[in-house]
């Protein structure tokens, strides 16, 4: 019976400390001295990227998140275009985007966008 109440918390404690990895939520920046620590927070940063390409006229809405990928902060924009979007302006969109990104951060964000197209309307039913 010791054996078992032993294994069991064996157990929850391997559990627990898979599920909860501390992850920085603020990231520094480079030109942080003694006078100064310059940083940004990265669900802040995930969320002015998502209303940058929200702003696009194509774009019908974003949603965004974070995660963590080889160490470094990813945000993740997923995208819903209009049907009649065109590819070009939304390809442009999702650059500036990117660029923008990376300057704010001095590129020690990465950025995974999935552009999903929306559905038309469907045609109105006749009643004959």
């Amino acid at each position: 019976m010791l054996v078992g109440l032993f294994l069991l918390g064996l157990a929850l404690w391997w559990l627990l400390s898979h599920l909860t990895r501390s992850r920085p939520t603020r990231m520094g920046l480079a030109g942080s001295s003694a006078e100064g620590r310059l940083g940004y927070d990265v669900s802040a940063v995930a969320d002015a990227a998502a209303r940058s390409l929200a702003a696009r006229p194509d774009v019908t809405s974003v949603r965004s998140s974070t995660a963590y990928a080889g160490g470094k902060p990813l945000v993740e924009l997923k995208a819903t275009t209009s049907s009649r979007a065109d590819v070009t302006s939304i390809e442009s969109a999702v650059a500036d985007v990117a660029r923008e990104l990376a300057t704010a951060t001095d590129d020690t964000v990465r950025l995974r966008v999935r552009v999903v197209v929306g559905r038309r309307a469907p045609a109105p039913r006749r009643v004959a």
